[in-house]
């Protein structure tokens, strides 16, 4: 009787349920797809939720830069620092700089006015300005800073500069 059927019992015609397996199956591909999409929705949000939340220190560099160098004050030129402004700015202590550039009190900012085209990289020396030197914050020397560079001009009537004949300088801002 091997290969007999018994009689009504064609294929499809099973008048049996879903078997337990099957079941089995199709739940635990269910819950795989649900656990997957529940595991990667918060990471549709996290680009733009760390940008607000927490600016790194490249970005931060960046922004200092930008506010420092491009003047929006009107009749200046963008990128040309005025006596008031180098005043302003590096008439400063450690403490007062990153409220004046509105980073967080732990972090670290470190702003220099240096010499375009040479390798010295100490700040430019001043004459007849308060500070005497164009350089404010903590040294950056020995740490892990992130940097950004902008080319200024500058009045050269009260930069103590022997050539004299190099209106513009490199700021550097470094942020730990």
């Amino acid at each position: 009787m091997s290969g007999d059927r018994l009689p009504g019992a064609a294929f499809g015609d099973d008048e049996r349920a879903q078997t337990v397996q099957d079941f089995a199956v199709g739940i635990s591909i269910f819950l795989l797809v649900v656990g997957a999409v529940f595991l990667m929705f918060p990471s549709l949000f996290s680009p733009y939720e760390q940008a607000i939340a927490d600016e790194g220190p490249d970005s931060q560099a960046d922004r200092i830069g930008m506010l420092i160098a491009d003047n929006v004050t009107g009749d200046e030129a963008t990128n040309e620092l005025t006596e008031d402004e180098i005043k302003y700015w590096f008439n400063r202590t450690d403490g007062e700089l990153p409220k004046a550039v509105g980073v967080s009190d732990s972090t670290q900012v470190n702003v220099t006015l240096t010499t375009l085209g040479t390798d010295d990289n100490g700040p430019v020396e001043l004459d007849g300005v308060t500070p005497d030197e164009a350089a404010v914050g903590p040294s950056p020397e020995g740490r892990d800073a992130s940097t950004a560079a902008r080319i200024v001009t500058v009045d050269d009537d009260w930069i103590d500069d022997p050539a004299d004949s190099d209106p513009a300088y490199r700021l550097v801002v470094r942020v730990w």
